[in-house]
């Protein structure tokens, strides 16, 4: 690149005729594949929205400008992954142990999926007091407190006009990022775990 081109105002773009957002994709480098199939479906969108997180994460820490506005698409990516996964895991294991609670795709509440999915890791044999089951109980706890209703990153204000209230003036992005890893391998290895207690249970009734 040329230092004149650096001068040279680049085009604007502005909406258009026959401009739509959703189209089918001509090819195939161009595609966004949509799952059809409800497991599917949640399970890469569980995965996207912390690979998301990830990705803003690292955007913001490479580029240090674009922090002021995207912690709260980042903040929320996170939150969400934690949200739906463990909704995840409550869908697919608490039938099996009795744990189906009604209200499940109507909340946003953490504390009360953990209670959940606590409720399934006890039938199925875990010990709570495990570190790594206490240690993703205090960072739900943390979440909830700074969003308890899944809007906190997504709106400046309430539903009164009330600007919401963010426990810290900042948050450690490195921090973050090395704990939400450790969260996702976590939500990861319960499926995995679960399942596994949950078919050789299985088997043995059968038998």
């Amino acid at each position: 690149m040329k230092f004149e081109d650096l001068l040279t105002p680049k085009p604007y773009r502005w909406p258009k005729k026959g401009d739509l957002p959703f189209r089918k994709a001509m090819t195939v480098e161009a595609a966004g594949n949509l799952a059809a199939d409800g497991p599917s479906r949640t399970v890469f969108i569980m995965e996207g929205f912390m690979q998301a997180g990830k990705a803003i994460a690292d955007l913001i820490l490479d580029k240090r400008a674009s922090r002021f506005e995207m912690v709260y698409p980042m903040l929320f990516c996170y939150r969400h992954a934690v949200e739906t996964g463990l909704k995840w895991l409550i869908i697919q294991y608490g039938p099996h142990v009795g744990v189906t609670p009604p209200d499940l795709n109507d909340t946003h509440n953490l504390l009360e999926l953990w209670r959940h999915f606590a409720k399934i890791n006890k039938a199925c044999g875990a010990e709570m007091h495990d570190e790594e089951l206490l240690a993703v109980g205090k960072i739900i706890k943390q979440f909830h407190d700074w969003d308890r209703h899944g809007v906190a990153f997504r709106y400046a204000t309430n539903k009164r006009g009330t600007v919401i209230s963010l426990l810290h003036s900042d948050v450690d992005i490195e921090n973050l990022k090395d704990v939400m890893n450790g969260v996702s391998n976590f939500l990861n290895g319960s499926d995995g775990w679960l399942a596994s207690v949950v078919n050789a249970q299985r088997s043995v009734a059968r038998s």
